[in-house]
């Protein structure tokens, strides 16, 4: 990247409101001015809100498909294990 060019925010989504996630995402991305963690979708809608309104994500989507599928999301986070 050249001096002065302009970097580019990497749009998070995270599928699944698991404790890990602010661990291992969501404070991690706020130490980074790259990165910003804009949605959250779970298998039960108010879990998945209530994650939202507790770490400052700003959209939750009724459905991992309607998150995967969002245009605005750049990189999903699954903590599958």
């Amino acid at each position: 990247m050249s001096a002065g060019a302009k970097r580019e925010t990497v749009r998070i989504g995270i599928l699944g409101a698991a404790r890990i996630a602010p661990v291992g995402l969501v404070r991690p991305a706020r130490s980074n001015p790259e990165v910003e963690v804009v949605s959250v979708a779970a298998r039960d809608p108010a879990r998945a809100a209530r994650f939202a309104a507790q770490h400052g994500i700003g959209s939750v989507r009724e459905d991992y498909d309607a998150l995967v599928g969002d245009p605005g999301i750049d990189a999903v986070y699954n903590r599958s294990y």
